[in-house]
């Protein structure tokens, strides 16, 4: 066996070992993103809880682990919104007709139950999901959103456990 397949080998074996150790890294930063989620119930949590997502992407000077959410309000979530200016209403009448606890009984049953009801049922409720919806915008007009950086938290946070992770590879391989 030459010097040159030999460390074919070992590269290869180290690909698969950082490969793997990648996917653990990033399941364990999507599980721990969800749980600090969990906690956080104002922020339309479950959009963001959905949408944590990682992708391993190699390239010819090593490898890089994408983390994030795609949410849409997940910017928003992050870096927060400082208060003098009015969010767009779409959205959050989207928000309002999703979580339908703004006012008791406003779209009860989510998506599902809206797309049943007739269409003058429909215009009730969008009228009332537009003034929720603008309740809400002034709201946050008026006092911003506080910034929550759960994403940097999360990293920050998990860092060590991550050197482990990449460290016990690498000695296994």
């Amino acid at each position: 066996m030459t010097t040159e397949e030999v460390f074919s080998q070992i590269r290869q074996r180290l690909d698969r070992a950082i490969d793997n150790a990648l996917d653990m890294i990033g399941e364990r930063l999507r599980g721990e993103t969800q749980k600090l989620l969990r906690g956080k119930k104002k922020i339309a949590w479950k959009e963001l809880f959905d949408s944590i997502v990682y992708r391993k992407e190699r390239l010819a000077s090593g490898w890089i682990l994408h983390f994030g959410s795609n949410a849409r309000h997940a910017r928003w979530v992050s870096e927060g919104r400082p208060a003098g200016k009015m969010p767009p209403i779409e959205p959050i009448k989207r928000w309002v007709i999703q979580k339908g606890r703004l006012n008791p009984g406003l779209f009860k049953g989510g998506f599902e139950r809206y797309n049943r009801m007739s269409k003058k049922q429909k215009a009730g409720k969008e009228a009332e999901a537009e003034r929720a919806a603008w309740g809400v915008a002034i709201k946050i007009k008026h006092r911003g959103i506080k910034e929550f950086p759960f994403l940097t938290l999360i990293v920050n946070q998990e860092i060590g456990k991550i050197n482990q992770i990449l460290q016990k590879a690498v000695r296994e391989m």
